[in-house]
């Protein structure tokens, strides 16, 4: 297990750092914080200046170093903390998400899918049941477009999915259902019924004439998407929840459980019995002596690369052709993992502690997405012009 050195940055730097350009200000002053959590704990905090004569930015504190780098603005190193030279990637644009208000609690989640006449849609999610699909431009001040309302779930949404065409969504909720929705005309031609408790994650096989759901209830589900019946049944070996799905093809599937065990489910078998019996591993225990749940609370696949994130913080990345050790695993601090996702062949990991990040495979941190201010990301994604946008709290930031 390796742990990673992590950053906490003023909120406003954007904000300070452009008012300093177009001259509105002569200098301002922000803070930075670098940490790393074990073996020692270690922190260094410093005031950072901004100033525009001489045009620079630069940290107080003599351990910390900031300074300005190719096309980032901000970078930040710190010998103290471990710390390599690390990017800060500034928010281009902050604002509320389709049907959010300041009323609305709980968790977001959203997906991004590409259909055969290059339309690039967006498929939302949230708390009170509140779902959308709409189209996605990053070029746009509004970039959730044209958001249609999908009406049916009666709980908080857990887990949205476009199938292959995109055309169409999957979703799943605290109302133990899951729903298949047409992303053009917002119709609901299928509902799958017969989890007896909130379903947590889905997925997509092969083309979608099947999908997979996973739920508190301790099983998953395979479905026939025509016929609306579940066609399999897996019971985790411990009767613990399903938090997290990914298929790599129409025959196998993965899925990480409340108790921290991820396994695989291989379709090609006749019944769960005949499930094998070694393909179940159990992710890696966090270093701190305040080890919350192991669970899997996010899971994102990439060829043969399957990244799982647990409610303890840990990021475990498996060869999906042998899976009885992780290619690495990295831990930072005790912040949930709410969401992975793949750019790039690096991880974007989302965090309870709003400080999400992109980490490569060395393990390294290449990226800090800043401004959320302690807020928890809910989800990070890349769009396919590899814009980064990261949704929490009914409220979304963009990262170009």
């Amino acid at each position: 297990m390796q742990v990673l050195p992590y950053l906490a940055v003023d909120p406003s730097i954007a904000e300070m750092l452009q008012e300093v350009m177009q001259s509105s200000a002569q200098k301002q002053k922000v803070w930075v914080s670098a940490f790393r959590a074990a073996p020692e704990r270690k922190s260094v905090h410093s005031g950072v200046q901004i100033a525009s004569e001489p045009s620079e930015i630069q940290a107080v504190d003599d351990q910390l170093q900031v300074y300005s780098q190719d096309s980032h603005p901000v970078c930040v190193a710190c010998a103290e903390a471990d710390m390599p030279p690390t990017a800060v990637h500034l928010a281009n644009r902050r604002a509320r998400l389709p049907g959010a208000n300041e009323a609305s609690r709980g968790a977001w989640c959203i997906a991004l899918g590409t259909s055969r006449s290059q339309i690039e849609r967006f498929c939302l999610g949230g708390p009170d049941a509140q779902l959308y699909v709409g189209e996605w431009d990053a070029s746009s001040g509004d970039n959730f477009q044209r958001p249609i309302p999908l009406a049916g779930h009666r709980a908080d949404i857990t887990n949205v999915r476009f199938f292959p065409s995109g055309e169409v969504v999957l979703s799943t909720s605290l109302d133990f259902q899951a729903k298949v929705y047409s992303a053009i005309d917002g119709s609901n031609p299928r509902t799958l019924k017969g989890h007896t408790r909130a379903i947590y994650s889905s997925a997509i096989l092969g083309i979608g004439r099947e999908v997979i759901t996973g739920s508190l209830d301790a099983t998953v589900k395979v479905w026939d998407v025509s016929r609306g019946d579940a066609t399999l049944t897996h019971t985790t070996h411990d009767q613990s929840g399903v938090l997290s799905l990914e298929a790599q093809d129409p025959q196998l599937a993965y899925f990480g459980t409340e108790s921290g065990h991820l396994s695989l489910l291989d379709l090609r078998c006749n019944s769960p019995s005949s499930q094998p019996n070694d393909t179940r591993v159990t992710i890696p225990n966090s270093p701190s002596p305040y080890d919350a749940s192991g669970g899997i609370s996010a899971m994102a696949i990439d060829g043969n690369h399957l990244a799982c994130g647990t409610r303890s913080g840990v990021c475990a990345v498996y060869d999906v052709r042998q899976m009885k050790e992780p290619l690495v695993s990295f831990w930072r601090n005790t912040a949930e993992i709410n969401h992975i996702s793949w750019k790039e062949q690096c991880v974007l990991i989302a965090t309870s502690d709003g400080l999400p990040y992109r980490c490569s495979l060395t393990p390294s941190v290449e990226e800090e997405y800043v401004g959320w201010d302690a807020d928890p990301v809910d989800a990070i994604i890349s769009d396919h012009h590899n814009n980064v946008v990261a949704i929490g709290g009914g409220e979304y930031t963009l990262y170009v």
